[in-house]
């Protein structure tokens, strides 16, 4: 069937309706500015012919383990036929925008499907391609015009989603330019959209009046599960949890700790051993990440509790029904779900918000959630929810007629997820051990992570004081006492419990440990294989802790650079004014910019970052793409190009917090 006149096609894979939604926004958004796209769900594809267009969108998001949306599944196992020749989309330019979760394994893998599948490697530069890659063997032909977005459902799309689009008009309005000039639109009785009925459903749902103003606002949010308190009988919260048959977790055992910077030290850190067990129990590779699992403050349980209306049932019994999240199953209780199931300091995403606004007694409070969930209201929620430390917990306090039922309540708190730490420490040189160093965060809403000083409510680090705490053990100590402990400590010096814990008294245990042991386990994904490349590592003050274990498996650091081992070894001295070298990581690195040009995007090296997701981690991306415009020369687009590769080849790998 002939398509009408049209500038170029907009294609979602939707397994919930996200993509579909965001599909719909973008094909009414773009219109609105003046083009004329056409919008398919890809299940639609007998309408199409992709050999035929010259410019498509691709909205997709990613389902079980890594699979194509049911409506995206016989679209792409056409599209990822061998037998294509490599110039089967040699007319077409492209971009993608992925949907997924890191919550999940294989994150954004169709939205990485569609990039890699259909690119053509000539967006980069020749002089600095790889042509023994193997997925460069798969390219159709096709051109990237836009660098691909890769939202995470975890943190909140709109974080990626809203940016990409904001770019996409001015990238389509270019490429345009440069394609031969389209059919005329064609007239209003000609031009039946195949994908308007959709696009006008779409439309309809998410608006919603709110005074004189028409809202654009997400989906409400499908419920899938019930929760009823069960009475008059209670748990006893003493007693041990029911455990699943098979838990991703091992216990381990806190066996000593020391500090690591002076009493005068504007940060307190903190290195931790841990006994782990022996046998494939106690294996890992410099460059694992631990995820250890702590349960929430006991403050925050109680205010919890308080806002749920429920504070004196909490030990009351739970009965689900319904398809009932993993991460709830296993709760007996209100205060179990306070305690150990909910992220309780997560930031809400806007369908959340839009659905507890369904639940407001008060017509402010309502209004107050429809406009932060809404489209106009992005930059007061990025202001005032994704940018401010208080989280849901915080807004459902300052807006007391909002009263959810508990399934509506616990849907809307992401699961607890445990802290993640990159080991600083070799399997090799202590079995059965692992190590960690981090800074206690005594208010994570200070951007040095110290307690406030103008009288306002700290807000600790949830895991690196728990793991405090469990030194504190180790002293047998109360609360009260723990300043005269600090006081007592002395630097560098290892403090264990009396008698000491054998590596081979830490056994797989029937139910996570109560009795004071920690439960952590060992991400399954590898994070680095000594394959010959060459590896970048930027690591700012306890940042440099997970490198130790690379170099402690190969040598110490100076015997590293001897045997050359590590080739080049660059400090950073932000605190001491009378330093000569370098007083920021990113001013070696820019120093340095035609070498990590060269090791990144001539000999496809890894560049490994650990620390500050605010101090670090942004500012590096910030000059990551000048580096590139510096060292290799690139223009701007291509080193934007260069470095959406890099993430997409899983080239940058980073450990922030």
């Amino acid at each position: 069937m002939a398509l009408p006149p049209h500038d170029f096609l907009i294609l979602y894979g939707s397994q919930t309706g996200q993509a579909e939604g965001i599909a719909g926004d973008l094909q009414k958004d773009l219109s609105a500015a003046g083009l004329n796209p056409l919008l398919f769900c890809m299940d639609q594809f007998k309408k199409f012919d992709l050999t035929q267009e010259r410019l498509v969108v691709i909205v997709c998001s990613t389902t079980g383990e890594g699979d194509a949306p049911d409506n995206a599944n016989r679209l792409w196992r056409q599209t990822k036929k061998k037998t294509l020749p490599s110039n089967h989309f040699a007319q077409l330019s492209y971009t993608v925008l992925g949907l997924g979760d890191t919550n999940y394994a294989n994150f954004c893998q169709m939205g990485k499907n569609w990039y890699k599948r259909n690119r053509v490697d000539t967006c980069l530069p020749v002089e600095h391609l790889n042509h023994t890659n193997p997925a460069s063997l798969k390219d159709l032909g096709a051109t990237c015009f836009y660098p691909p977005g890769f939202a995470d459902d975890g943190t909140g799309l709109e974080i990626v989603v809203e940016p990409w689009r904001a770019g996409l008009l001015d990238a389509l309005r270019k490429r345009l330019a440069e394609l031969p000039p389209a059919a005329p639109a064609a007239s209003a009785s000609e031009a039946a959209d195949p994908g308007a009925s959709s696009t006008a459903a779409i439309a309809a749902k998410s608006a919603v009046p709110v005074g004189n103003a028409i809202l654009r606002l997400p989906r409400l949010h499908k419920l899938t599960f019930d929760v009823q308190l069960q009475a008059p009988e209670t748990v006893d919260p003493e007693t041990e949890m029911p455990t699943p048959t098979t838990t991703p977790y091992r216990p381990a055992v806190l066996t000593r700790y020391r500090v690591l910077t002076a009493p005068s030290a504007v940060k307190r850190a903190i290195e931790v051993e841990l006994a782990i067990g022996t046998g494939t129990a106690g294996h890992y590779s410099p460059g694992d990440a631990f995820a250890v699992a702590c349960p929430n403050r006991p403050s925050e349980i109680d205010l919890f509790l308080s806002v749920s209306g429920h504070a004196e049932t909490a030990d009351h019994p739970l009965s689900f029904s319904g398809a009932v999240p993993a991460h709830l199953e296993n709760c007996r209780t209100l205060r179990e779900v306070a305690t150990s199931a909910l992220e309780l300091r997560g930031v809400p995403k806007k369908a959340h918000l839009r659905l507890l606004a369904e639940y407001c007694l008060e017509a402010a409070d309502r209004s107050h959630f429809l406009w932060l969930s809404s489209q106009q209201g992005g930059n007061d929620y990025t202001a005032n929810v994704r940018n401010s430390t208080g989280g849901l917990l915080e807004i459902l306090v300052k807006c007391p007629s909002c009263r959810p039922p508990l399934h509506v309540l616990f849907t809307c708190f992401a699961p607890l997820q445990p802290r993640f730490y990159s080991a600083c420490s070799a399997a090799r040189a202590s079995p059965g051990y692992v190590r960690f160093a981090f800074n206690v965060v005594d208010d994570i809403s200070s951007p040095d992570g110290q307690a406030p000083e103008d009288g306002t409510t700290a807000r600790p680090g949830l895991c690196t004081t728990y793991f405090e705490e469990l030194c504190l053990s180790l002293h047998d100590v109360r609360p009260a006492d723990v300043a005269d402990m600090r006081a007592k400590e002395t630097r560098g010096q290892w403090v264990g419990p009396a008698t000491a814990i054998k590596v081979e008294d830490v056994c797989t245990p029937t139910a996570l440990p109560t009795d004071g042991r920690l439960p952590v386990r060992v991400l399954c994904e590898e994070h680095w294989h000594d394959h010959g490349q060459p590896i970048i590592m930027v690591g700012p003050g306890t940042g440099i802790a997970p490198f130790i274990g690379f170099l402690e498996a190969r040598e110490e650091l100076e015997q590293a650079v001897r045997d050359k081992a590590l080739e080049k070894w660059v400090t950073a001295v932000s605190r001491e004014t009378t330093s000569s070298g370098f007083k920021y990581v990113q001013d070696a690195l820019r120093a340095n910019a035609t070498l990590v040009s060269k090791l990144l995007l001539e000999e496809e090296g890894s560049l490994f970052v650990c620390g500050s997701a605010i101090n670090m981690g942004r500012r590096l991306d910030e000059q990551l793409e000048t580096i590139f415009m510096t060292g290799a020369g690139l223009s701007s687009e291509d080193a934007a190009i260069a470095r959406a590769r890099l993430v997409t080849e899983a080239r940058i790998k980073k450990d922030l917090w």
